[in-house]
């Protein structure tokens, strides 16, 4: 099996106010080539430490990091990769093609090359109307497209997205994935995406992994977790008034808010707990059964 990424045992610690506490502890990640790989995880979660440590900003206490075959250390392997997070930004006053000439140059890549390049990524990326329009005058779905062009430039075999859809309006974030998937699906680039937004993920990754508080809490295939952890059904029954504690626990309820909450292993079982709910004179307005989602074991992990 060929990696475009592998992290094993990456651990960092940092301190604050006399105290240590780990940003990352024992991270092992492998990242199949050709693939986008999910990294869940919430604010402070542990995920752009992570990419920082990647990319060498941050250095590890211990732990290897191997980027397309070659350590992190050889600075080299970094020409064959990009990326983009939330925060990307460029100089106000340049015009798009400025911008991407400049970072031509610093990828070492030769004019003629350059420039046939540039055009290239102008069209895929469909930035032809913002040509002549300076970068603190584009919107936020141009500035992003832009960014995409910028990060394609040095053609990449790895694309490390952190965040890349968050402050955005639901359909920049839309187009946003859509630029993602081409890049995925025409250049074979390699992409290892971080987010917050579980449907996201799902949308997008083949793997994803959850992270909390510094720790890889799962990992796999979104088809995978999903049979490992959503073969529950949710059930939420909103009843006239909430029954005594005691009743509540006897018949194996949560209360949550106006509602109970019960998890059910098959959609069978449904009989048999309005039964229970009717023996203990507990009159119901309304009834709720759904899988949970990605997000709903987001939480689930984040809680413990």
């Amino acid at each position: 099996m060929e990696y475009a990424l592998e992290v094993k045992g990456v651990t960092k610690k940092f301190s604050e106010k006399g105290r240590d506490f780990y940003a990352l502890k024992d991270i092992n990640l492998n990242i199949k080539k050709g693939e986008i790989f999910g990294l869940l995880g919430p604010n402070g979660a542990g995920k752009t430490t992570l990419m920082n440590t990647i990319i060498g900003i941050v250095l590890p206490e211990k732990g290897e990091i191997t980027i397309l075959g070659e350590s992190n250390k050889n600075k080299e392997v970094f020409d064959r990769i990009n990326g983009i997070s939330a925060e990307t930004y460029f100089h106000w006053g340049l015009k798009p093609k400025d911008i991407l000439r400049f970072y031509a140059k610093v990828y070492g890549i030769e004019k003629k090359a350059a420039e046939n390049r540039i055009d290239e990524l102008i069209r895929i990326f469909e930035i032809e109307s913002i040509l002549n329009s300076k970068f603190g005058r584009l919107s936020t779905g141009e500035r992003m497209r832009l960014a995409f062009a910028k990060a394609m430039l040095n053609k990449p075999e790895l694309l490390l997205l952190d965040e890349p859809t968050l402050g955005l309006d639901p359909h920049i974030a839309q187009k946003t994935r859509k630029l993602i998937k081409l890049i995925n699906r025409h250049k074979k680039t390699t992409i290892l995406l971080t987010s917050h937004y579980m449907q996201e993920v799902e949308l997008l990754a083949n793997r994803v992994a959850f992270i909390n508080k510094g720790k890889i809490i799962d990992t796999g295939t979104v088809s995978k977790v999903k049979l490992k952890h959503f073969n529950t059904y949710d059930l939420w029954v909103k009843p006239k008034a909430i029954p005594h504690k005691n009743i509540v626990k006897s018949i194996g309820f949560e209360v949550k808010g106006q509602s109970l909450y019960k998890e059910m292993k098959t959609k069978e079982d449904l009989s048999v707990i309005l039964a229970q709910l009717h023996k203990h004179g507990i009159d119901v307005k309304d009834i709720k059964v759904k899988r949970p989602t990605l997000e709903d074991y987001f939480i689930k992990l984040a809680e413990k």
